[in-house]
């Protein structure tokens, strides 16, 4: 006869990401000292990333039944952190050719040939 017992399974808790989407969310707002829109979004981005690291960690304190919303929502926590990374790369690049081609007055220039 076999025994089905359910409380002896312990699911593993999934990675809540908070520390990247705490350094994520500062790197944006260094970012955004420079302006733009691409900042702007990084900072959304960072603060969606800290919502979800924070309901995977209360999903996963309710243990149980929420171990799969928790998963999902460290999925979502993940996402937004890298994306939050790849804008504030994005940006910093940007920054830099920008720089090394003359700064702002280059961009004027660049954007004159075409109007």
């Amino acid at each position: 006869m076999e025994q089905e017992n359910n409380q002896n399974i312990y699911l593993e808790a999934p990675d809540s990401h908070k520390g990247m989407a705490i350094g994520s969310l500062i790197c944006s707002l260094i970012c955004c000292c420079s302006g733009g829109i691409v900042s702007i979004i990084s900072i959304i981005t960072g603060i969606m990333a800290i919502k979800y690291a924070n309901e995977t960690e209360k999903l996963v304190a309710m243990g149980g039944d929420y171990m799969e919303q928790a998963k999902e929502a460290s999925s979502k926590a993940g996402f937004y952190t890298n994306l939050t990374y790849f804008l504030f790369a994005l940006w910093t690049i940007i920054g830099i050719l920008v720089i090394l081609l003359g700064g702002f007055s280059a961009i004027s220039a660049i954007s004159n040939l075409f109007s």
